[in-house]
């Protein structure tokens, strides 16, 4: 039987903090370390925290690309970072194997810059 101190380490490593221009492209990556002794992860997800709240994020919708498939460095791409969905919006990766789930040590902040130009004619 495996103890929770075997749970995966997982580490964003991505800038921590990071400023982004609206409607812009944003590739979040990982790195989840294999600790000799520990159980092998069986599974990694990609989640965000946005307004006090923590959502898993299904990384098949249209604005998103990645994977969860590497279960060593996993990546996780954003197609058109808005205001709405991201600004202010922490993201960060959680990993399993037989000990149980762990979150990252640390997360990717982001914060949205510039505008949607809007022209009368």
């Amino acid at each position: 039987m495996f103890s929770n101190t075997e749970v995966p380490i997982v580490y964003i490593t991505t800038n921590e903090t990071v400023t982004i221009p609206f409607l812009s492209r944003f590739a979040i990556s990982a790195s989840v370390q294999n600790v000799t002794g520990f159980p092998e992860v069986t599974k990694t997800k990609w989640q965000k925290f946005q307004n006090g709240t923590e959502t898993d994020i299904d990384i098949t919708e249209s604005r998103f690309n990645g994977s969860t498939d590497d279960l060593s460095n996993p990546l996780l791409v954003i197609n058109g970072v808005d205001f709405d969905n991201d600004n202010g919006t922490s993201f960060q990766l959680a990993a399993l194997n037989s000990a149980g789930w762990a979150t990252s040590l640390n997360m990717s902040n982001i914060t949205v810059i510039g505008s949607m130009h809007v022209f009368t004619s």
